[in-house]
């Protein structure tokens, strides 16, 4: 037994367009991913959406350096991200003691407020967002195994205050 599949594949034309759908020129777009990742963070994510690099069809580590230089674009500074009291999706599950897919969820959730420069790009998680009544609530009833409601408005299900009043 087979299957037949057919793929699209991506189009030069394609790129293009995504480029100049971008708001910010490559320029600018390097310089807001230098503020929350390295090089080779910056090449993984300029590749993985596609934006080709001058004489080569994708980007290193080195290219990307090269074009900050050329910009004067400063590095990436661990210290100077930490001054500004912001924290990545590992860091903050580190700290809460979880797994990144839970503060993944929370983001979603829109328990804690976090942003990215680019899809594919670090999130940006301030420390305080850590520290929320929400999110500390959220944890709570996550470890007693309690069903967990996104939504504030939504009111849980409760299977055993129905058992309870049939008794």
């Amino acid at each position: 037994m087979h299957s037949e599949y057919e793929f699209q594949r991506r189009h030069r034309h394609a790129t293009v367009e995504k480029q100049s759908a971008l708001p910010l020129s490559i320029p600018e777009l390097i310089g807001k991913l230098a503020r929350v990742c390295d090089d080779k963070q910056i090449a993984r994510i300029l590749n993985r959406h596609g934006f080709p690099a001058d004489e080569n069809q994708t980007w290193s580590q080195s290219h990307v350096l090269q074009f900050r230089q050329q910009y004067n674009i400063a590095p990436f500074s661990q210290q100077q991200y930490a001054e500004r009291n912001l924290v990545t999706l590992k860091q903050a599950a580190q700290i809460l003691q979880v797994s990144m897919a839970t503060i993944s969820q929370l983001i979603q959730a829109n328990i804690i407020q976090a942003s990215q420069v680019i899809k594919h790009a670090p999130w940006e998680i301030d420390r305080q967002q850590l520290d929320k009544p929400a999110v500390k609530h959220y944890l709570s009833q996550m470890k007693k195994g309690s069903p967990v409601v996104y939504n504030k408005d939504q009111l849980p299900l409760n299977i055993n205050e129905k058992h309870d009043k049939e008794q």
